[in-house]
């Protein structure tokens, strides 16, 4: 787990569930407390963007002045003038120069930052992780928050926190994966059904011999290169014109004029003529991913993705669930 600006030894944070690390990149975090005493600190006294200052050398130097005597007088020999480009891509579209000095705590600020620094941390109990911030609750991770959310909600929003439930995330997958593991299952029971296979005409059993009276030789037939069993390719046969047998009504809700002709010729036509297994099989697995039963289970699968990527979405920096 970890935060959508993590880069490793720079930024954000991670976490790994298997071997219980936690790595944090700020600036701002620090180990252990400060003392209570006053502390030196950095006081920023202007800032300015590099069009507001004046460009004739008199005028600024006068700028420089109006503003260095507005520092206190004990601390102005720690004064510091700094130009910096903040710019984006750093292109020199936005240069600012600061006027900073330093100076110590006064009491109340000790106080203060003691009583904030005392608010934070990283606390650990039961398997869950709680980080505060000001004695605010940042973020809390874990599965044993079921306590602490409305039952029968998987999903809930209260104030600024938000509690997924386990059993929900767990359900979704399950769900998924058995959408989909019906989906393989439906389609490899059918495929096989309509599974070929490729004997030569000198190994063929008696079944096979006798399945082939069922049948109009064709080319491939003839030269014993293409045999079908009748209990694995059920079809229905019927007569053309010409006086042709052909296959029609495979019987899994495909129209079989769905393939593409070429000199009068379908797709399928001609890869039973060749006797190509690989290619009758590629062209039924098509047309049952074309059929009704094909897209009722692509429908399935897709709404499963939609809300996926919606909760995806969402706890994303900007989305509604997103929490920094």
């Amino acid at each position: 787990m970890q935060s959508a600006d993590y880069v490793p030894k720079v930024s954000g944070w991670k976490m790994d569930s298997h071997t219980g690390s936690l790595e944090i990149n700020s600036g701002n975090v620090a180990v252990g407390t400060m003392p209570s005493d006053p502390q030196m600190i950095t006081v920023t006294a202007g800032e300015w963007p590099e069009s507001d200052l004046p460009s004739n050398a008199i005028e600024r130097y006068k700028f420089i002045g109006e503003h260095l005597m507005q520092v206190p007088l004990e601390n102005r020999d720690s004064a510091e003038f700094s130009t910096e480009d903040i710019s984006f891509d750093r292109d020199g579209s936005d240069i600012r120069t600061t006027l900073t000095y330093q100076r110590l705590e006064t009491e109340q600020e000790a106080a203060a930052r003691v009583a904030r620094s005392v608010g934070s941390g990283v606390t650990i109990q039961a398997g869950n992780i709680t980080i505060t911030c000001g004695d605010k609750v940042v973020a809390r991770m874990g599965c044993g928050l079921g306590d602490e959310r409305p039952d029968g909600q998987g999903f809930v929003v209260e104030g600024d926190q938000v509690f997924i439930s386990q059993a929900l995330i767990t359900a979704s997958i399950t769900e998924e994966a058995s959408t989909r593991a019906s989906a393989d299952g439906a389609l490899a029971s059918r495929i096989g059904a309509l599974e070929a296979r490729i004997f030569r005409a000198d190994d063929s059993d008696g079944a096979l011999r006798d399945a082939l009276t069922d049948w109009k030789p064709c080319t491939a037939l003839l030269a014993g290169q293409f045999l079908v069993a009748a209990d694995q390719f059920a079809v229905t046969m019927a007569e053309n014109t010409n006086g042709d047998y052909v296959c029609t009504g495979i019987g899994l809700g495909i129209d079989p004029s769905k393939g593409e002709t070429k000199d009068g010729q379908a797709d399928m036509e001609r890869a039973i003529e060749k006797g190509d297994a690989a290619e009758i099989l590629r062209l039924l697995s098509r047309q049952i991913t074309e059929s009704e039963l094909g897209q009722e289970l692509r429908d399935k699968i897709d709404t499963m993705e939609c809300v996926r990527e919606v909760i995806s979405k969402e706890l994303r920096p900007g989305g509604l669930l997103h929490r920094r």
